[in-house]
């Protein structure tokens, strides 16, 4: 990156700060600066000191010594707030987030608008804007609770970015997030950058610091080390210096080369579980470490805690030294020697409150018994046993564990499950967010505990990882077993092709790998002015594959009416003239998914859009329909104050779609209120009919009080009657899509509220993925192009 000349002074600096903890010197005279459009990258390794000097910076502790200056002139924080207030925000590692409060809630706490009362909806539009910088299909109105925690870290991040500061410090940003929301928050790095913002960034992934930093700082025990030009320096020069020595793979191979594996003592055959994997099979012997590598969804996680009794399987054996095993939960798989270490540490591994001779001593009380309570002089002893022999660097084992870098906490936890003398250990993602010293550290112990005898489970999405410590890797994709490969001759791109592989499944098979033509037909269910839009996309993406030097030939060819009859007949003519490629936008399930098996059979690929078929293909669109529904309902009896009589229009019969919306609508009004359905018919996606039957309903409930519409036509249809009912505003209508009939209804308030696909991206994403396919390439199998709530303020 180059350096922004907007501001070319100081911006920033730090100068002999120092701090230190029960004795421990934690920081000695560190100075650091960063000027305007920058990103200072800060690496070390855990307990170098990075994240107590960044807690200094944002107000979190105050430093013994030592001086913070901003354009000169000195600071004194003694909170966060005083910090903020000095335009610097701070998006930890660890998640500090409200989970029973929504997204919105969450990002705009301690910043909300109102004088005496929070203005919700101007706090939620606030909070809107701010998302969307980071990743605009993540719903404001959800609880926290409810997201993935990769997408709870971006709230966390979305909160530092809505303190309109202009010196943001990152610790670990990425360590939860999967490659496509990393490059949205680098995106957005680079526009704050530009905008002439700061940037304090921690990360052990040395590659993000060599990509995207402008100046790299090292610090090794609390000490300031030395300055790293990102365009001048390499990976090995900077654990050089933040280690103090060389690590390689070299050396943990050499492990791997002397260790003996024995008989087989774990066995599993045909693990199954549905819509997370299917039919996973393996051998695990005494002494062996197998990998486990795969991209993320690859479902490593999910079978390992099906193995571990926290999730049931529906199909499938394991066995344990012969024996036939069903683990009713993790305490069956405990007393059989099996232990699962989770890939969240700092949630689900250790008691944080705990000291470390607790958290290490809890798995195995029945040891330390007395006749009154527990032998505590025993804990300590084995404790300070465990410390010694793993090398945990920590105060004393009365410390509090929460105190201790993350390489440490995972020695812990491990050193816990010896203690209870486990004989097979799952390791998922062991060494995230740890510093290269403490990995090599854990893992040649992990190598030594296998010349006991101790049988290892190792997942990470770290392929060069799985490398340095397996004795074979499994490799699976989309929840299958891809091919099992012997570590010591493997590479990161035999991995990955193995991975990647197209020999097994005729459902994920792409045929027909070619580049210089493309025919496809693309078969809406119905023509309406909701897939012209589609359309658009559509011919934009063929555009640009054109310019790559790809001749494209499509076909559009959409029944006049929604009707599974017609629909089923223009798939069967597609299929007759033997395309590349078949996209349908499927009103049933069961039966145009009869005839896609067959497209399938005759070597057609085949994508579905808009509406989802199933699992087993490749889908664009949207397809979480019930929650869909629920939010629009549930903004709908926000309004109505939790009480009114509703009419649904119901969309097609057939539509899988409009059924789960309507069950998100009823789910909502159970959930928000005391609501009586009054009303509710499908009006099989025809506006006229949208309109006669909302008159229907006016006619027989003149105190009806909202609509609910699951499709396109029906809000429309409903605006239309109820305006000329002369009941506009009176009557509040919900429903979905942006059809410019119904943005202008929004805009008159007729339609209080539409929830939108964007159309565009479908078509768009369909084109590109039958090229991907066409090509021999791999897809993901949904791509959900988001849905947003618009309202006349948010159209303003």
């Amino acid at each position: 990156m180059q350096e922004s000349q907007s501001k070319p002074k100081l911006f920033f600096e730090v100068r002999n700060i120092s701090k230190s903890f029960l004795g421990t010197q934690a920081l000695k005279n560190v100075s650091l600066s960063v000027r305007a459009g920058q990103v200072h990258a800060v690496i070390g390794e855990n307990g170098a000191g990075k994240s107590t000097l960044m807690n200094i910076i944002s107000g979190k502790m105050q430093p013994d010594s030592g001086e913070l200056l901003r354009d000169g002139k000195a600071l004194n924080f003694r909170s966060p707030q005083d910090a903020h207030r000095a335009g610097i925000a701070m998006a930890p590692q660890e998640l500090s987030l409200c989970p029973h409060l929504s997204v919105a809630e969450n990002i705009v706490l301690g910043n909300q608008i109102g004088s005496i009362a929070i203005n919700s909806k101007a706090t939620q539009r606030l909070a809107e804007e701010h998302l969307a910088e980071i990743d605009d299909r993540i719903d404001p109105r959800r609880k926290v609770g409810e997201l993935s925690a990769a997408a709870q870290q971006l709230v966390q991040i979305t909160r530092a970015t809505a303190t309109h500061a202009d010196i943001l410090i990152f610790d670990e940003p990425t360590a939860s997030l999967t490659d496509r929301e990393a490059k949205s928050l680098f995106a957005f790095i680079s526009r704050f950058r530009e905008r002439g913002g700061a940037i304090f960034y921690i990360s052990h992934r040395l590659d993000e610091i060599l990509d995207y930093g402008d100046r790299i700082s090292v610090l090794r025990d609390g000490a300031y080390i030395t300055e790293l030009d990102p365009r001048q320096t390499n990976k090995d020069e900077m654990v050089r210096h933040m280690a103090g020595r060389q690590f390689n793979r070299s050396e943990l191979r050499s492990l791997v080369a002397g260790s003996q594996v024995g008989e087989t003592v774990l066995k599993v055959q045909g693990l199954t579980r549905k819509r997370e994997f299917e039919s996973v099979s393996f051998e695990l012997r005494r002494g062996e470490v197998l990998g486990v590598s795969g991209l993320i969804g690859s479902g490593r996680t999910e079978v390992a805690k099906c193995l571990f009794g926290l999730n049931p399987a529906d199909a499938g054996q394991v066995f344990i030294d012969g024996r036939k095993m069903v683990f009713r939960g993790p305490a069956d798989a405990i007393k059989n020697g099996l232990v699962y270490l989770p890939e969240e540490r700092k949630k689900e591994g250790i008691f944080p409150l705990l000291s470390v001779r607790e958290n290490l001593c809890i798995a195995a009380f029945e040891q330390f018994k007395r006749f009154l309570g527990l032998d505590r002089r025993r804990m300590v002893d084995r404790t300070r046993e465990n410390i010694r022999r793993i090398g945990i660097k920590t105060p004393g084992s009365e410390a509090p564990i929460k105190n201790l870098s993350g390489g440490n906490q995972q020695k812990v936890i491990i050193a816990r499950w010896l203690l209870k003398k486990c004989r097979t250990l799952i390791l998922d993602e062991p060494t995230r967010g740890i510093d290269v010293r403490a990995k090599f550290e854990i893992q040649s112990f992990l190598r030594e505990l296998t010349k006991e005898g101790l049988s290892i489970i190792y997942i990470s999405s770290e392929m060069e990882e799985v490398l340095e410590v397996s004795d074979r890797i499994m490799v699976m994709h989309l929840g299958q077993v891809k091919g099992f490969v012997a570590a010591d001759q493997a590479t990161q791109e035999e991995l990955l092709g193995v991975a990647m592989s197209l020999k097994e499944d005729l459902h994920r098979l792409f045929v027909k790998p070619i580049t210089k033509k493309l025919t496809f037909v693309y078969i809406p269910k119905l023509a309406h002015p909701w897939y012209d839009e589609v359309r658009v996309g559509i011919e934009y993406g063929i555009e640009e594959v054109k310019k790559e030097g790809i001749e494209v030939e499509y076909l559009w060819d959409a029944p006049a009416q929604a009707d599974v009859d017609r629909e089923n007949m223009k798939i069967e003519a597609a299929i007759s003239r033997q395309p590349d490629g078949l996209c349908v936008a499927v009103l049933d399930q069961v039966r145009n998914g009869q005839l896609l098996e067959q497209a399938l059979q005759a070597k057609i690929n085949v994508l579905t859009f808009n509406a989802f078929a199933g699992a087993k293909f490749p889908f664009v669109g949207r397809h979480d329909d019930v929650a869909d529904g629920y939010d629009l309902a549930k903004y709908l009896a926000e309004a109505m104050d939790g009480k009114g009589k509703i009419a649904i229009l119901s969309g097609s019969p057939t539509a899988p779609e409009h059924a789960g919306r309507v069950e998100g609508f009823k789910r909502a009004l159970r959930d928000c209120g005391d609501f009586e359905i009054v009303f509710e018919e499908p009006d099989n996606d025809d506006l006229a009919q949208a309109v006669s039957l909302t008159e229907q309903a006016l006619q027989a409930h003149p105190d009806l009080n909202g609509i609910l519409c699951s499709n396109a036509s029906n809000p429309v249809g409903a605006a239309r009657a109820v305006k000329n009912a002369g009941k506009a505003g009176k009557i509040l209508i919900a429903g979905m899509d942006n059809l410019s009939e119904t943005l202008e209804f929004v805009k008159q308030g007729v339609i209080l509220v539409t929830k939108v696909q964007r159309q565009w991206d479908i078509g768009y994403w369909s084109v590109r993925y039958l090229v991907a396919m066409n090509k021999g390439l791999t897809i993901p199998r949904d791509h959900d192009t988001g849905a947003s709530m618009i309202t006349a303020e948010t159209l303003k």
